[in-house]
């Protein structure tokens, strides 16, 4: 579910770099409460094209490496 500060800003922002223009307001508006995959297909349909085949797995590669890089600078 798409719902706090840090995520839906990650979202925009990744939509916006994959080709799918789309600010932090319009994601606010248009997916607060959904599921991921909900999501997804709103955008395939209001964009009128199918997202990159491996947009979920950069999503979570996106989020992951600055939270692994925060853990790993934190033990040192």
């Amino acid at each position: 579910m798409i719902a706090n500060q840090f995520l839906i800003a990650f979202f925009a922002e990744t939509l916006t770099k994959a080709g799918f223009p789309i600010t932090y307001a319009e994601v606010t508006q248009k997916f607060i409460g959904k599921s991921l995959k909900t999501c997804l297909e709103i955008i395939e349909t209001s964009y009128n094209k199918p997202l990159p085949k491996k947009f979920v797995e950069l999503c979570k590669e996106r989020e992951i490496a600055p939270l692994q890089q925060e853990l790993n600078s934190s033990r040192h």
